[in-house]
């Protein structure tokens, strides 16, 4: 673990602190104009989803869930057995050069 810094090195860490972020003004908003959000809330009307978009939207509903489904089914099916391979010696190669 580090020693903790002489006193008047975290003074003059104080100090700059201010002399870099104090001194800033606040920021301002991009225009003088702007409404908060609940002004702009209060000015749009709610417009519900066109016929189209809703069946676009449940079609895509039904979908996602015949997959989740399917997976499901899929993962809770244990693996299949392995077949063992019968154990097989290597072929014996019978040359008149080795006979």
């Amino acid at each position: 673990m580090a020693p903790n810094p002489p006193r008047e090195q975290e003074q003059s860490i104080k100090d700059r602190k201010r002399l870099l972020y104090d001194d800033d003004e606040p920021p301002v908003s991009a225009s003088a104009d702007s409404k908060p959000f609940a002004v702009y809330l209060r000015e749009t009307p709610a417009r519900p989803l066109s016929a189209p978009v809703k069946a676009a939207l449940w079609a895509a509903a039904i979908a996602v869930g015949l997959l989740l489904a399917g997976a499901l089914m899929k993962s809770t099916q244990g693996k299949p057995p392995t077949k063992k391979r019968a154990e097989v010696s290597p072929p014996r190669v019978t040359s008149p050069l080795f006979a």
